[in-house]
Formats: C-alpha cells, structure tokens, sequence
C-alpha cells in the first residue's frame, strides 16, 4: 500500500468568494463490485495538491485514486470498490447477513 499527499494551501481562500464547483463526475461499472471514478471540480482551498492512494482493501470503498489540483482546477481518478468493510473481521463486509450490514453501513 502507498498513500502520498502533499498540498500547498492558499491563505486567502474564502468559501464565499469561492464556492466548490463540480464540472464533470462520472461513474462507469467495470466489475460486480467495481467502479471507476473521473471527476473535475474548481475549488480554490489548494494552490497545488497531489495525492496517490493504492489501498485496495481495509476502508470502505478502498481502491486506488489519483487526485490533482492545480490554481483550483482539480481531477480524480479512481477505481472504487462498492462494498464496505467489516473491521472487525478484516474482510468486506457479507451483504447475506442482514446483522452485520446494519452495522457496518
């Protein structure tokens, strides 16, 4: 597993003069249980950031994402798993039992 980030804020960031803004989100199915994820969005919180995650299990939704921001203008790249993950036994979590999906929903 490798998990980096490095983000270089701006100072004068303000969410009144700055909203978040979505410009594109989609997600296209490649397997039962996987989705790959590409979004675009403005958002001026982070000058720059960078950020790699290639865990593929232990979190809900775990898989491997590539975030990028640049002056605000931000791009994501994943590949999510759909499940959610039962920590208690260190596996995803078996939708059959109706007891173990109430909790770990």
């Amino acid at each position: 597993m490798i998990e980096f980030n490095f983000v270089l804020q701006n100072p004068w960031h303000s969410n009144k003069s700055s909203p978040w803004r979505d410009l594109f989100q989609g997600e296209w199915a490649l397997t039962k249980n996987k989705t790959f994820e590409l979004r675009f969005d403005f958002y001026t919180y982070d000058w720059f950031e960078f950020s790699l995650d290639t865990r593929w299990r232990g979190d809900d939704h775990a898989g491997p994402k590539l975030n990028i921001r640049f002056l605000g203008l931000g791009a994501v790249i994943a590949i999510r798993d759909n499940r959610h993950w039962n920590g208690d036994a260190n596996r995803w979590v078996n939708y059959d039992n109706p007891e173990e999906v109430e909790k770990y929903w």
